[in-house]
């Protein structure tokens, strides 16, 4: 007599090993350069920070800038103009003066 062995098909689907956020490059809604540093101004759900991206800087004349988001915002607040991040050029390691470009998509929002 056979036996049969049932085997869990979830696990074939990577069920629980793939996380359901995935780091990736943020479309930005707007960007604003001054003598102190960059603003970004992306999407929110209430809870977004800088803590929730990082800035890839690839070496390059001039450097190239991009914006990462490595933290989702389950937050569920109605911001319909999103958030602005704030960056000084210390923090990119860059000079007021050094020439750059932000590698980031410029994307809008829908409003409900």
């Amino acid at each position: 007599m056979k036996k049969s062995v049932m085997f869990p098909f979830f696990l074939l689907l990577g069920f629980g090993l793939s996380p359901a956020f995935a780091e990736h490059e943020e479309m930005l809604l707007g960007i604003r350069v001054d003598n102190a540093g960059i603003e970004f101004q992306v999407a929110s759900g209430g809870c977004t920070d800088k803590e929730n991206f990082r800035i890839e800087q690839k070496e390059s004349l001039p450097a190239e800038l991009k914006l990462i988001r490595t933290l989702e915002d389950l937050c569920e607040m109605n911001v319909p103009y999103g958030t602005f991040l704030r960056y000084t050029y210390k923090e990119l390691g860059l000079n007021q003066h050094d020439r750059f470009h932000v590698a980031n998509r410029l994307g809008s929002v829908y409003i409900k």
